[in-house]
């Protein structure tokens, strides 16, 4: 009598024969990674090929990471944005990343795209401006947040020395489509002209979700009586701005 004895290898085990994932449809798997988190996604990822593919899938957009913050700027050349994740504990690298972007034209007056990922304790930080320029701000632009953002949910918005007007607010509007924005801060922002009813309008789209919302030292005829009752409405509970060179706290309350 032969006695034959074999050792359960269980990592073996699971990589060679129970691997269950590998042999189901992409459409059934895409469904199955719509109920987990961007980081169960990534660990999956990391051990089984066939799931890279299928977690850029488009479906997926919704499943974001958490926790971030976006900072747009006007820059010494053009215009740029920072996004920290500060997930430290459920991020999958060491240190908190943070993305830069820059666009801006160079001395021929070709578009220049600038991208980079820095841990967000380097100093190295968004270029501040220094001097107004009147650089118009191209669909590169926005079409570059809106890529940045499939994956990431963004929480918490600045956004410096930047045009006060619909075209730039309707523009954002599509860039932060299916985001929920908590705090939303406007500094310094740029305006020639006295604020329209379509740059007012495309503004209250854009804080729709909006909890918190900043706008010291931001164009004084965007905020009137009426905006104060839009806010209130949209559910704003939370207000800064400036009133008769004062920038008061404001608890809105409604009914």
């Amino acid at each position: 009598m032969e006695l034959n004895i074999k050792i359960y290898d269980q990592n073996r085990a699971i990589l060679e024969h129970e691997d269950h994932i590998s042999g189901l449809p992409s459409l059934c798997l895409i469904e199955v990674l719509k109920n987990l988190t961007r980081l169960d996604i990534h660990n999956i990822m990391t051990v089984n090929k066939r799931m890279h593919a299928l977690a850029c899938d488009r479906s997926l957009q919704d499943v974001k990471w958490k926790n971030c913050f976006l900072s747009i700027a006007q820059t010494t050349r053009g215009y740029g944005f920072a996004l920290d994740v500060d997930i430290v504990k459920d991020y999958p690298w060491g240190e908190d990343p943070r993305y830069i972007y820059e666009i801006y034209e160079d001395e021929e007056g070709k578009l220049v795209e600038k991208w980079k990922i820095i841990e967000k304790c380097d100093k190295d930080q968004l270029p501040k401006n220094i001097v107004p320029h009147n650089f118009n701000i191209p669909n590169k632009f926005f079409e570059a947040i809106k890529d940045i953002l499939r994956y990431h949910n963004v929480e918490n918005v600045r956004i410096q020395q930047c045009p006060s007007n619909a075209q730039f607010f309707f523009q954002l509007n599509d860039a932060f489509s299916g985001q929920r924005i908590d705090r939303f801060q406007c500094n310094c922002m740029i305006s020639h002209l006295p604020v329209s009813r379509d740059t007012r309008t495309w503004f209250l789209k854009l804080i729709k979700t909006v909890k918190t919302l900043d706008l010291i030292y931001t164009p004084q005829d965007l905020v009137n009586e009426q905006f104060l009752c839009d806010i209130a409405e949209i559910g704003v509970e939370n207000f800064y701005g400036d009133f008769y060179g004062r920038p008061p706290y404001v608890r809105l309350q409604y009914k």
